[in-house]
C-alpha cells in the first residue's frame, strides 16, 4: 500500500514535470505583424509623371514594410485634378497600398468637392490607376442640384460622373446625356 502511494505520487510528479516542459502556446498577438514605423502627424504625397494626384495627412500612421501597407488614423486626403482643383476627403481610418498607391478609407467618410458637393458613406476605395472612387456601401450625395441616395457608387474625385449601383432615391436637377 505504501508503495502504491509512492508510485502514484511519482507518476503524478512526472506528469506535472512533463506538462510544465511543453512549449508555451503563442498568444493571439504574437501572430500579428508589428509596424516597422509609427509616425505622428503623418504626410504622404502621391504623384505620377510630376502631376500631383493626392496628399494624405493623418494624426498617426503605422508603416508595415513587409505587407507593403500604411494604416493611417484621423485621415484627411486632398485629391487634385488635372487643373489643380482639389476635392477633400475625411475619414476615421485609411490604408494605402505602397505598391500601387490605392487607398481604402473607413469610418464616417465625407468627400467635399470644390463646388461644395458632399458625398457621405462609411467606406470607399480609391483606384489610383483609374483615378476613380468605388464603394458598395450606402451613399448620400448632397449638392446645390439636389440630394441623391443609394447603395454603391463609382465616380471620379470631383463627383462629376456619378454611377450609383442600386437603390437610387432622391430628387436632383442633373442633366443626363
Amino acid at each position: 500500500m505504501k508503495y502504491c502511494v509512492i508510485a502514484t505520487l511519482l507518476v503524478g510528479g512526472l506528469i506535472v514535470i512533463f506538462l510544465s516542459c511543453q512549449k508555451e502556446s503563442k498568444s493571439p498577438t504574437s501572430n500579428r505583424e508589428l509596424p516597422s514605423q509609427i509616425i505622428r502627424d503623418f504626410k504622404f504625397y502621391e504623384s505620377v509623371a510630376g502631376r500631383r494626384l493626392y496628399d494624405i495627412q493623418a494624426d498617426s500612421a503605422y508603416i508595415f514594410d513587409k505587407a507593403r501597407r500604411i494604416d493611417a488614423f484621423g485621415v484627411s486626403v486632398l485629391f487634385y485634378n488635372k487643373n489643380g482643383t482639389t476635392t477633400k476627403l475625411e475619414a476615421q481610418t485609411g490604408s494605402v497600398n505602397m505598391d500601387n498607391a490605392n487607398l481604402v478609407v473607413r469610418g464616417q467618410v465625407i468627400v467635399q468637392t470644390a463646388d461644395s458637393s458632399f458625398l457621405y458613406t462609411d467606406s470607399l476605395f480609391w483606384d489610383n490607376s483609374r483615378e476613380l472612387i468605388n464603394t458598395d456601401a450606402p451613399v448620400k450625395i448632397i449638392s446645390t442640384r439636389g440630394i441623391i441616395e443609394g447603395t454603391g457608387l463609382i465616380t471620379n474625385a470631383e463627383l462629376e460622373r456619378i454611377e450609383i449601383k442600386s437603390q437610387v432615391t432622391g430628387k436632383a436637377q442633373y442633366e443626363f446625356k
